[in-house]
């Protein structure tokens, strides 16, 4: 079986990025640190310097200011040993992959600071394909041959419905942004992914 898994929010607890991004200066724009991160993870934006840089731009802040600001962003994710271990079990008996709305070289750096990154096949980023999801490029490639594949996500409308769409089994991991279930109705919920193997 493939499991297909979110990052943030699913393997990692989600960062509240208003609280990080209240260091910044008010900028030019509103939430000048989603902005410059929006473009980063569509590909637009191609390396962490360009990031910086337009971050800077957008925010008012130096270069200086904001990699202090990613850098502490970058050292708040944290994996806790119930869901590592979960995810070790679970790539014992099957084929993981992981399908974030991403920048690579981040993701690539978690996930051997995290040291998981042996666990999955495959590891399809944003920033990579160009498109976030629910688009369905990376979900066609995370699903090509394979007849039996599941999707576990803790956005509903991002991970899921697209997912369900391809035929893939759903599972979501609930979150504190409201029930989810507007935009459809999950084969399976649970309240972390250490739970995840009950219901597969």
């Amino acid at each position: 079986m493939r499991i297909v898994l979110d990052y943030g929010g699913t393997i990692v607890d989600r960062i509240d990025d208003y609280e990080y991004s209240r260091t910044l200066g008010d900028g030019v724009v509103r939430h000048p640190a989603f902005v410059a991160y929006s473009a980063f993870e569509r590909g637009i934006i191609q390396t962490e310097d360009e990031y910086l840089r337009a971050l800077s731009a957008l925010s008012g802040d130096t270069v200086e200011d904001c990699r202090a600001y990613l850098e502490e962003r970058k050292e708040a994710v944290s994996l806790p040993d119930d869901r590592e271990r979960v995810l070790r079990e679970l790539a014992d008996d099957h084929s993981l992959a992981l399908f974030t709305d991403q920048v690579r070289v981040w993701i690539d750096g978690f996930l051997g600071r995290l040291g998981i990154a042996d666990l999955f096949d495959d590891t399809v980023v944003s920033s990579d394909i160009g498109r976030v999801k629910p688009h369905p490029e990376g979900y066609s490639r995370l699903c090509d041959g394979y007849d039996d594949a599941v999707m576990v996500g803790d956005e509903v409308s991002t991970d899921l419905v697209m997912a369900e769409r391809f035929g893939m089994e759903t599972v979501w991991v609930k979150n504190s942004h409201g029930d989810g279930t507007a935009h459809g109705e999950p084969d399976h919920t649970v309240d972390d992914l250490t739970e995840v193997p009950e219901v597969l």
